[in-house]
C-alpha cells in the first residue's frame, strides 16, 4: 500500500505539471493573439480553459481519496496541501488567461470597426514574459525541490508590479491625448492587471513549495522586500 501511495503522490505532482504548462501556454498563446492582431487564436485560450478546469477537479478528488485510504504522515500532508492549493493557483492563472482572451477579442472587434488600435503596448509583452516565466520556474522548483528558485521568482513579482503602474500611467497619458478609444485603451489596463494577478500566482505557488520543503510559512515573512527568514535557507 506504502508503494502504491508514493506512486500515485508521484502522479499528483505531474498533473500539476501538465495544468501548469496547458495555463503558461494559453497566457503565451492570449499574447501571441495580442500581437499578431488574431481573434482566432484568442477564442482558442478561451476554449482551452476548460481543460485546466477539469484539471483541478480531477487534482483535488485525487487529494480527497488519498487522504481517505491512506492516512498520509505529515510529509505526504504537505504535499497533498500544497497540490490542492497550488491547482487552485493554476486555475486563477487559467482564468486570467481566458479573460486577457476575451478581453483581446473585444479590442479586435473594435478594432475592426474602425477604433484605434495604439502600436505601443507600453510594456504588457515583457509583464506577460516575465510573469509566465515565473510560473515555470515555481513549478520547477516543485519539482527539484529549489528554495532559492522560490525565493528569486518572490522577489521578481515587485518587477511585474511596477511594470503594471507603467502600462498604467502609459494609456493613461493616451487617452488623455487622444492616440486611442478609451474603449480599447481601458480593455489594455486590465489586460495588464491580469498579468500582474498571473504573478501574484505564481508568487503563491513558491510560496507554498517553500512550505512543503522548509515547513515554515512564509506568506507574511517579508521576502517580496528582501527578508529571508534563517530557518528557510537553513
Amino acid at each position: 500500500m506504502d508503494r502504491n501511495f508514493h506512486s500515485e503522490l508521484k502522479q499528483l505532482k505531474e498533473s500539476i505539471v501538465l495544468m501548469a504548462e496547458k495555463a503558461m501556454l494559453n497566457t503565451t498563446r492570449a499574447m501571441e493573439a495580442l500581437k499578431l492582431r488574431d481573434i482566432s487564436i484568442a477564442n482558442e485560450v478561451i476554449e482551452a480553459d476548460r481543460e485546466i478546469d477539469e484539471l483541478e477537479l480531477l487534482i483535488d478528488q485525487t487529494a480527497i481519496r488519498y487522504m481517505t485510504l491512506y492516512q498520509p504522515v505529515s510529509g505526504d500532508m504537505r504535499l497533498i496541501a500544497v497540490a490542492i492549493k497550488t491547482s487552485h493557483d493554476i486555475e486563477r492563472i487559467g482564468d486570467e488567461a481566458s479573460s486577457i482572451a476575451k478581453r483581446i477579442g473585444r479590442i479586435l472587434t473594435a478594432a475592426g470597426n474602425g477604433h484605434v488600435l495604439p502600436d505601443n503596448l507600453v510594456v504588457i509583452p515583457q509583464a506577460a514574459r516575465i510573469a509566465t516565466d515565473m510560473l515555470r520556474d515555481a513549478i520547477e522548483a516543485l519539482i527539484d525541490e529549489d528554495v532559492e528558485k522560490c525565493i528569486s521568482i518572490i522577489r521578481q513579482d515587485k518587477q511585474v508590479d511596477s511594470m503594471n503602474r507603467s502600462n498604467f500611467q502609459g494609456f493613461t497619458n493616451m487617452l488623455s491625448e487622444g492616440g486611442a478609444e478609451t474603449e480599447i485603451l481601458l480593455e489594455l489596463v486590465f489586460i495588464s492587471k491580469s498579468i500582474e494577478r498571473i504573478a501574484d500566482h505564481a508568487t503563491n505557488i513558491a510560496e507554498e513549495v517553500i512550505y512543503l520543503h522548509s515547513g515554515q510559512e512564509v506568506r507574511h515573512a517579508g521576502i517580496k522586500k528582501g527578508i529571508i527568514p534563517p530557518e528557510v535557507t537553513g
